[in-house]
């Protein structure tokens, strides 16, 4: 360096005005270059615009379930920065995303270049040249193929540097890199091969875009084991690196090594408390409370669930709280322009993988979001319940009501009404009071989408969005409530008709009309005075259907002179207030109930309901009709009568036929006519 020539230039230069143009012009160019440049001279970091200016609310974007992906605080550009990972059937990812001010938001590439995908690759802020550093991995799913390419990251941009080193570390994934400032460059250290062949114990430093293979340090040449997946941190307050287990050949290890000025300690010994051994724990540094953290991790098929803190002598457990499930391979990353750690996804019980996003600060976990709106599974998860569900079940109901109606004009030809019988009318005074459960039912209908729409407002959906969506989730929902409403109005029993043949259930549409044979009270006991009749449609002994009425009417019709013996529960008959009778053979009969007298003793003037339409004046009222006819209880006949003694074996006879144009129950034996009768009038049970 010539002084004196320095010294003419300068008094030249000030001397000539493009002289001094050109000596700014220089001091420019030579600047603009200063940050790109590896080494002390670079500038101080410094949060950038996009970092201060960000809104604090959560926009509820999230990158999709994500296990082993790498992770730093990039405290050049003002967030933390992820990238790769495995995702949901060992799909590798090869995206980068930023966490900022409470925000998860995609980086797109444009024309420049992004590390392949990968998952277990080592990251670390190099605080000496102001850019994070992206080290090795695993390239595929089975980690067949581990890398040892290096990537820089700074400005939002991504730089190669594998071309410009002179010798990097092997190929490897597991690796525990972290910035040591009280040396002034990465460390890096162990790692496994490829399909866990081989555990790593070297130890790297990367300083100035070069790596550097480090000796074993220490007086006694000692330094941590083979080992990968290890919780590697510096501790800031303590100015020393510190090393928590791992896994290594001989197993899952849970020992503690430090290492500041060049040397590795093992503390284990002179611990007073230590977590049990793990590996893929998530580990960083809390600025705001200046300690280590270790949360959760892995050993031999059991999840860890826990939160420990290093202070330099010793670890104590903290209080997790309401924190992420036991997990591991979860990224964890300390923010201190916000004064939070961020921990997203990891592998949980079951070897399904995380989708929530939680924050760390001040010893208590908060849940941030769960779970993520940005993939097409979760965007799927939001219209299935939301669109897709209502709509099929809005079609598949009208529809399945529909045939059932069209069954049920079978039974037009069940009644026919004889010339001049009188048609007793029992009017339904409140078809509400009958369905009112389906109408609740369309009601929370309605109100099903707002359980998902209200929280997309709160998740920063914009206000077009918002009300695209509400539009047509209220076209669709408005649409399947009419298609409902008219399919359950047109099955409303509207009112009752007793005539000699059996019963007429009037609509909204037509009328259903049911024979005495074809018909059978509910099991079940009424309930907010509704209670329901049973019946078969003619020839089809699985096609049943039903109508409701109420109580009095229920009443009304059991007490009808002239309908068929019943047997009814208890349960029912003390709900309904009518006595239950239970006939088993042509002459056994008990009574049971609250009624004294049979179900057929009351006189006709005194059946309870009070029917709507009057019989009009030269209109007799209809003659009782005859007992209903008592069958005969079916008996086996002496040909299938037990043999006699024998040294054989006994041979069961083959079953009696009943006799022809009657079915015997299966459950009590009694004889029924065949066609006529579809429930036993002994025991109640349906035939066929």
């Amino acid at each position: 360096m010539h002084v004196a020539g320095t010294g003419t230039v300068r008094s030249r230069a000030y001397r000539s005005p493009i002289a001094l143009a050109a000596f700014g012009a220089a001091i420019v160019v030579l600047l603009a270059f200063v940050p790109t440049a590896h080494g002390a001279g670079a500038a101080p970091s410094a949060p950038s615009a996009r970092a201060l200016n960000a809104p604090l609310h959560n926009n509820g974007v999230s990158p999709r379930p994500l296990e082993s992906a790498s992770g730093a605080f990039d405290a050049l550009d003002g967030y933390v920065l992820m990238f790769g990972g495995r995702g949901v059937s060992g799909a590798m990812d090869s995206s980068t995303w930023v966490f900022l001010r409470g925000n998860w938001s995609e980086l797109p590439v444009g024309s420049g270049v992004a590390p392949p995908a990968r998952y277990e690759a080592s990251m670390a802020y190099d605080s000496e040249d102001h850019e994070v550093v992206l080290f090795g991995g695993c390239a595929d799913s089975p980690c067949d193929r581990v890398l040892n390419d290096t990537w820089s990251f700074a400005g939002d941009r991504w730089t190669n540097l594998t071309s410009l080193e002179r010798h990097a570390p092997i190929p490897r994934a597991r690796a525990m890199l972290v910035d040591d400032t009280g040396v002034g460059s990465l460390l890096l250290l162990g790692g496994i091969s490829a399909n866990t062949a081989q555990y790593l114990g070297d130890f790297w430093s990367f300083q100035g875009g070069q790596w550097t293979q480090l000796p074993s340090p220490g007086p006694s040449g000692s330094m941590p084991s083979a080992r990968a997946g290890s919780a590697m941190v510096f501790d800031t307050a303590q100015n020393e690196t510190v090393v928590f287990g791992g896994g290594s050949a001989a197993g899952v290890l849970g020992d503690t090594w430090t290492y500041k000025g060049g040397n590795w300690t093992d503390v284990t010994s002179r611990l007073l408390a230590t977590p049990g051994p793990r590996w893929m724990a998530s580990a960083a540094y809390d600025s705001e409370q200046g300690i280590p953290l270790v949360v959760n991790g892995y050993d031999h098929g059991t999840f860890i669930s826990d939160v420990w803190a290093f202070d330099g002598t010793s670890w104590a457990q903290l209080p997790d709280g309401s924190g992420p499930d036991a997990s591991f391979g979860g990224l964890l990353v300390d923010d201190p322009l916000d004064g939070y750690l961020v921990y997203y996804s990891g592998v949980t019980t079951g070897f399904s993988l995380l989708t929530a996003t939680f924050l760390y600060e001040g010893g208590s976990w908060t849940l941030l979001i769960n779970p993520p709106g940005s993939s097409a599974f979760s965007l799927f998860g939001l219209l299935f319940p939301l669109f897709l569900l209502p709509l099929l079940f809005g079609i598949m109901f009208p529809i399945s009501n529909r045939a059932q109606r069209r069954r049920e004009r079978l039974l037009a030809t069940g009644v026919n009404v004889a010339p001049g019988e009188v048609v007793r009318w029992i009017e339904t005074p409140n078809v509400r009071s009958l369905y009112g459960g389906q109408s609740y039912v369309v009601l929370i209908f309605l109100i099903f989408p707002v359980i998902f729409i209200v929280p997309l407002t709160e998740g920063g959906l914009s206000l077009i969005g918002f009300l695209v969506l509400a539009g047509l989730t209220i076209g669709l929902y408005g649409s399947i409530a009419v298609g409902l409403y008219l399919s359950i109005a047109r099955t409303m029993t509207r009112a009752i008709a007793v005539v000699d043949g059996g019963v007429i259930v009037r609509r909204s549409r037509g009328e259903l009309r049911v024979a005495w044979e074809n018909l059978q009270p509910s099991m079940l006991r009424p309930r907010k005075g509704r209670y329901w009749f049973q019946f078969l449609f003619p020839g089809k002994e699985q096609g049943q259907g039903g109508f409701a009425v109420t109580a009095e009417q229920a009443r009304a019709i059991l007490l009808d002179p002239r309908a068929p013996p019943w047997v009814l529960p208890r349960i029912v008959a003390e709900g309904l207030n009518v006595p239950a009778r239970a006939t088993v053979g042509p002459t056994a009969t008990a009574q049971v109930g609250p009624a004294a007298s049979p179900l057929r003793s009351a006189p006709a003037s005194s059946q309870a309901p009070a029917f709507g339409a009057a019989t009009g004046a030269g209109v007799s009222a209809p003659q009782r009709p005859s007992a209903s006819p008592v069958y005969p209880t079916y008996a086996p006949t002496a040909a299938s009568a037990a043999p006699t003694p024998t040294l054989r074996p006994a041979v069961p006879p083959p079953p009696a036929r009943p006799p022809p144009g009657m079915v015997a129950c299966r459950n009590c034996g009694q004889l029924n006519p065949a066609g006529r009768v579809a429930f036993c009038r002994s025991c109640g049970q349906r035939l066929g």
